[in-house]
C-alpha cells in the first residue's frame, strides 16, 4: 500500500526498486546516495563501487580506517567516485575560509593536531550487530566531526589525495558511560 501510494502522490518517478540490492545492481543507475546508518553503510558501498556506480554518503563514509581505505581503494580501481556528503563546504562562511587559504597560501607546517571536543560523543544504538561491524556499532567523537575537520585540514594544505596525509598518532579517551565509544580524540597527521 506504501508504494502505491509513493505512486499516485509522486506520478513523475519512472522507475521504483524492490530491494536496495535492486537498486545498487540495476544498470540503469550510475550513481547511487546512500543514506544509510553507518553500521549498515559499508557492505552496500562497497557493492556499489565493486558495480562501477558513483557513491555519495553522509559522514562517515566507513566505522574504521581500514574499511575506509578498502573503500578507497576501490573507487581508484573502478574509476569511480567516492564521496562523503560534507554539507559545509557548500556555506557561505566556508567559501571565505577558502579564498583566505588563497590569500595566505598553503599551510607550510607538516603536522597537525585535531582535538575533537567532549561534547560530541555521538553513537547509533540500534546497530546491527549481524553485519560484521564493531558490537555496538557505533559513531564517535571522531567519526562524527573527524571528516569535516580533516577537510578543513585538506582545505589548508590544498591538497586532496588523501594518500598524501598520514596518521602518526592517534588517541582516544572513552568513558564507560559513552559505551566506550571515543568522545575525545587527539590525531596526528603528517602531510607527506
Amino acid at each position: 500500500q506504501h508504494r502505491l501510494d509513493f505512486g499516485v502522490a509522486y506520478d513523475k518517478v519512472l522507475r521504483s526498486y524492490e530491494s536496495l540490492h535492486e537498486l545498487v545492481r540495476s544498470a540503469e543507475v550510475s550513481a547511487v546516495f546512500l543514506g544509510l546508518c553507518p553500521t549498515k553503510r559499508f557492505r552496500y558501498t562497497r557493492d556499489a563501487l565493486q558495480l562501477g556506480k558513483h557513491v555519495l554518503c553522509p559522514s562517515p563514509v566507513a566505522l574504521s580506517g581500514e574499511e575506509a581505505s578498502q573503500l578507497v581503494a576501490l573507487a581508484k580501481q573502478k574509476g569511480v567516485v567516492l564521496q562523503e556528503a560534507l554539507h559545509h563546504r557548500h556555506h557561505p562562511i566556508y567559501a571565505r575560509f577558502e579564498s583566505s587559504v588563497v590569500q595566505l597560501g598553503t599551510a607550510s607546517r607538516a603536522k597537525i593536531v585535531i582535538n575533537v571536543p567532549w561534547w560530541a560523543k555521538w553513537w547509533w544504538p540500534f546497530s546491527e550487530p549481524t553485519d560484521g561491524t564493531r558490537p555496538g556499532g557505533g559513531g564517535s567523537a571522531f567519526m562524527m566531526y573527524g571528516p569535516f575537520a580533516l577537510d578543513v585540514v585538506r582545505t589548508l594544505f590544498q591538497e586532496n589525495d588523501p594518500d598524501k596525509f598520514l596518521v602518526k598518532k592517534a588517541e582516544a579517551s572513552t568513558i564507560k558511560e559513552s559505551r566506550d565509544v571515543d568522545f575525545r580524540m587527539r590525531v596526528e597527521l603528517e602531510v607527506k
